[in-house]
């Protein structure tokens, strides 16, 4: 498939250039998507006053669907489209008579409740492109409206390319595809008293390939753990001087017969004891079960180092947990290597080809409170620690939840600003490559990641 800057290079030499430059379809984009039944169709000026804009259901341009005289450069189908439909259009100059080449693009319905999303900025020549993954949380609808989240895949124009509603309603966290042609997410279904969940593998079908076992409160993350099995984390309870304190647990799943092979729990570990006053811990936890103590929020299988790295947001500390033993092998952070100044409320390590790690600091108890990605390496033996890389806004913002950073093929950072709704391409010199922004703030976005256009089945990209 043509990647967005081909196809648009490629239009432009066919179509020729009007005086506010090329004169072609430019959205939706060439081979992409429209997210509404009656998209807004635009197209660059050759001069003429009046435009004529066809619409055909077919590539050789013989089943019309409508056609439209137009002032201006935009206009609105008035036919409603179905979902999966593939459309042509073309625009005609009615005073130069010059035609735009046929610009295709396949319709995609969301639902009326998702958050607008525009790219407000796109660096071609620094960007990576391409396609991004990444789920939506529908976090305060309007009074009397339902809850609605999703996960969907994005190309390079912010389109809407792909999208998936959990079956259960849920609102779906840290989705992730692979080269094998599956995702896996976890949703979460929650009212003011209780909660379940559950994790998924699936199919970009949407079919259900696997799902945890019944009752295991999984939360934050669902991924690759030790000898291919499914590594996720659970909500786990203990009471202590007569208060419930909600902790976190690990459980490893055969993929294939659904057996848990190997469990971990932070009580084993640490003792609600020995870490009070956190101010989240006054409120009721998230799987209902008790004070919101630990709040762990990642664990990340690290194959070189046989540690999986669990990320503890009240602790604000990464700690690397030794497989299989589950002894705490090592600390970065708060009472560790990098000391407080490390990380404060962390989220989403990621671990580098060279052993460096990759997170997102929400910075909620560093004075000024300032969100950023940082980049580290350090030594277990001899205790150094160094920052490789860090990048805030300008200005700086801050980010008290959720949250990203992800290596890119090209060196590049993803990071994800989900309070904000923004997905932001950083270069390593600090430069905003792309940024993608959700409008309004009823919706955070949880965790953002690139996908492989060759991970991704035809009947979406092509």
């Amino acid at each position: 498939m043509r990647s967005l800057l081909c196809g648009l290079l490629v239009l432009a030499a066919c179509g020729g250039s009007g005086p506010d430059g090329p004169f072609v379809v430019l959205s939706p984009s060439p081979e992409g998507a429209a997210n509404q039944a009656q998209p807004l169709v635009r197209w660059g000026a050759d001069g003429s006053l009046q435009y004529r804009l066809r619409a055909y259901a077919d590539e050789a341009a013989t089943q019309m669907i409508e056609e439209q005289l137009v002032r201006g450069t935009e206009a609105r189908l008035s036919t409603g489209l179905a979902d999966g439909q593939r459309v042509w259009v073309e625009v005609e100059g009615v005073q130069t008579g010059a035609r735009t080449p046929l610009s295709s693009f396949r319709v995609v319905l969301v639902p009326p409740t998702f958050p607008a999303m525009r790219v407000v900025r796109h660096d071609r020549a620094r960007s990576t492109g391409g396609y991004k993954l990444f789920n939506i949380l529908d976090i305060f609808p309007p009074a009397g409206e339902p809850r609605v989240g999703g996960i969907v895949l994005v190309n390079a124009a912010g389109e809407i390319v792909w999208v998936h509603l959990p079956a259960d309603g849920g609102a779906p966290s840290d989705a992730r595809a692979y080269a094998d042609g599956t995702l896996t997410f976890f949703s979460r279904v929650a009212d003011a008293t209780s909660m379940t969940s559950a994790g998924y593998e699936i199919t970009w079908e949407g079919q259900v390939l696997w799902q945890t076992r019944p009752g295991a409160l999984v939360h934050h993350e669902l991924g690759p753990g030790p000898g291919g099995g499914h590594l996720y984390m659970t909500y786990l309870a203990e009471e202590w001087d007569g208060v419930s304190y909600e902790g976190d647990g690990l459980e490893l799943v055969d993929p294939v017969s659904g057996d848990v092979i190997w469990t971990w729990s932070i009580f084993d570990h640490f003792h609600p004891a020995d870490f009070q006053g956190i101010p989240e811990a006054e409120f009721q936890g998230l799987s209902r079960l008790g004070r919101d103590w630990s709040h762990a929020n990642a664990a990340v299988w690290d194959p070189t180092r046989d540690l999986i790295w669990v990320s503890i947001r009240h602790f604000s500390r990464i700690i690397g947990v030794e497989y299989p033993s589950g002894d705490v092998r090592v600390t970065l952070g708060t009472d560790g290597l990098g000391g407080a100044a490390a990380m404060s409320y962390q989220h989403a390590p990621e671990v580098q080809a060279d052993g460096s790690i990759l997170f997102w600091d929400n910075g909620n108890h560093h004075v000024p409170r300032v969100s950023r990605a940082r980049m580290v390496s350090f030594d277990e033996t001899t205790g150094a620690y160094e920052e490789l890389f860090s990048w805030q806004d300008s200005p700086p913002f801050f980010d008290f939840a959720v949250g990203d950073a992800d290596r890119m093929p090209n060196g590049n950072v993803l990071v994800t600003a989900g309070v904000s709704g923004r997905v932001i391409e950083v270069t390593l010199d600090g430069r905003i490559a792309w940024e993608l922004a959700l409008e309004g703030d009823r919706h955070w976005i949880y965790r953002c990641r690139q996908v492989p256009e060759e991970w991704i089945p035809d009947w979406i990209v092509e």
